[in-house]
């Protein structure tokens, strides 16, 4: 897609992503800065993406964090989200769930969260029938960092959950 002169928001949104492909600025003759407001919208590039550096040689997986996930009713959502963990440089994975299910040989799984864990994880795949007094006990009245996504924002104690958490990462 060629734009006029600078950058346009509409072309970096959601609904316009299967249409534009790769954009390109024509340029006018005049500087884009004319055109161009400031704006808190950009676009992630792959040159934004920062992965971990492991440097220290004599290291194993649990040097390097290990992320809870909370399995629901989409069991598949809990499995792309623990592989996508891994990608992004987690060392250890353990999905949440009450019953035992088929899961990659590099997740664990438990019924309980683990005591090593460091973050934990919950939302894609939930649900809206989920039971309030584990998602308290395991969002709540844990320590550990949270990342808050999709089915958690429709449970009845998202406010609960959210209100004395200092690390707290909130996606869509």
């Amino acid at each position: 897609t060629v734009t006029m002169g600078a950058l346009k928001i509409s072309l970096l949104s959601d609904f316009a992503k299967e249409y534009v492909g790769k954009v390109r600025v024509a340029d006018l003759g005049v500087s884009r800065r004319v055109y161009e407001s400031k704006s808190d919208t950009f676009l992630l590039q792959k040159c934004d993406l920062k992965l971990p550096k492991r440097v220290k040689k004599s290291s194993n997986k649990g040097d390097f964090g290990h992320l809870s996930v909370l399995c629901g009713d989409k069991k598949g959502a809990c499995i792309i989200a623990s592989k996508a963990a891994f990608r992004f440089g987690a060392g250890l994975v353990t999905v949440i769930n009450k019953r035992n299910m088929k899961v990659p040989d590099e997740i664990m799984q438990s019924k309980t969260m683990p005591k090593s864990v460091t973050a934990v994880c919950a939302g894609m795949g939930l649900g809206k029938k989920f039971d309030k007094e584990s998602l308290l006990e395991l969002l709540a009245r844990s320590e550990h960092p949270l990342i808050c996504d999709a089915d958690l924002f429709y449970q009845d104690v998202i406010l609960d959950i959210l209100k004395n958490k200092k690390e707290l990462v909130l996606t869509p």
